[in-house]
């Protein structure tokens, strides 16, 4: 029996067959909160700051988060709880003892264990109050970004900056990313990171050993910042963020703690202005999308897995199959650019312009997108 046959045959195993990409956001409708106590009132007002970074997460911009619409949904936030418990974290490590044996804490740092409140968010309600207030919505189809860091102090040294040492720039920029959902990997600066790509090479910001250096970590984007110290205690930060082969460039100058959350808030606005989408009315749109590659059973649950996994789609099914072409129509919450700027924020499927011969003459009314299945 042929692949193809068995399909018909293969139904259920769709629901059990996992989705394994790298730009796949767990977490989405979760949020934490520092809280000072238990009570109601500082619940309530926890669910409600929970419920505005919810927001900021989904619709992608700060702008967005802050518009009326969203206003008026943020005030009514514990509609959208579905449960909620407390969280003690553990005390803060000091820093290391000082020659006398006493631990040293941290300038302004209470050592006392802090207080959270964890939130989970109704997804599907969320999403479709959004989708109804016309609000853009960017859901867990997101893409990876590596992280290249050179920093360059006073002296004018210069060195790629290991994340897994201590650095406000970082913890900065990965709490924040967090926050915005913004997926980072940081490069682990072994021999073979070295051996690719030097610092001189990340500071004149040579595409050309960046991007074969980032090839590793199969990250969708890169970022890159080159930050240097100057005599009043600030940091110029220039970034730039490589993805879908366009450049964006931007550069500021702030406090160490203040620079790496400045970056990622300015790239997610970025990102979720081109990610992000809202509908502009209640009226069905479709597309319809060619897959080439589709060799196997398993690369045809794969794909309509994921298709059905992009936020902007309803509904996916199969509606033709010829050698190792399989076409897929979509009923959609947005729009087909939506969808096509979904897929290419992800490693899945690359965009291919072929002929649209041989398609079914009642999808040809819809928009055709052409994709090559990545194995």
């Amino acid at each position: 029996m042929s692949w193809l046959r068995r399909i018909f045959f293969s139904v259920s195993v769709i629901m059990a067959t996992p989705l394994v990409h790298a730009a796949a956001l767990e977490g989405l409708f979760e949020i934490e909160i520092p809280i000072q106590n238990q009570g109601s009132d500082e619940r309530s007002r926890a669910i409600r700051t929970g419920f505005y970074e919810l927001v900021l997460r989904l619709t992608g911009t700060r702008d967005a988060a802050n518009s009326p619409s969203a206003a008026a949904l943020t005030a009514k936030a514990a509609e959208y709880v579905v449960q909620y418990r407390y969280r003690t974290l553990p005390p803060i490590t000091l820093n290391p003892t000082s020659p006398q044996g006493t631990a040293i804490p941290p300038d302004n740092l209470s050592t006392e264990p802090k207080q959270v409140l964890w939130i989970l968010f109704d997804g599907e309600t969320v999403s479709q109050a959004l989708y109804k207030n016309h609000l853009p919505f960017w859901g867990r189809i997101r893409p990876n970004l590596v992280v290249w860091l050179v920093m360059e102090d006073l002296d004018h040294r210069r060195q790629l900056v290991d994340a897994s040492l201590p650095s406000p720039i970082v913890d900065a920029a990965v709490t924040r990313a967090r926050l915005r959902g913004i997926p980072l990997i940081f490069p682990t600066l072994d021999q073979q990171d070295q051996a690719t790509l030097t610092t001189t090479d990340a500071w004149n910001k040579l595409n050309t050993p960046i991007l074969k250096a980032s090839a590793r970590y199969q990250a969708e984007g890169i970022l890159l910042g080159r930050i240097t110290a100057d005599n009043s205690g600030r940091w110029n930060a220039r970034w730039t963020l490589l993805i879908n082969n366009a450049e964006l460039d931007w550069e500021h100058a702030q406090e160490p703690a203040v620079i790496g959350a400045e970056a990622i808030d300015h790239l997610a606005d970025n990102l979720g202005r081109q990610l992000a989408q809202a509908s502009a009315d209640n009226t069905p749109t479709s597309a319809v999308i060619v897959v080439n590659e589709v060799k196997s059973l398993e690369h045809y649950l794969k794909t309509l897995r994921y298709l059905e996994s992009l936020e902007p789609v309803a509904r996916a099914r199969v509606i033709q199959l010829d050698g190792q072409k399989a076409t897929y129509h979509l009923e959609l919450r947005g729009t087909t650019e939506a969808v096509a700027r979904t897929i290419g924020a992800s490693n899945v499927l690359i965009v291919e312009h072929a002929p649209n011969a041989a398609i079914d003459p009642a999808a040809s009314k819809n928009t055709v997108l052409n994709y090559r299945l990545v194995p």
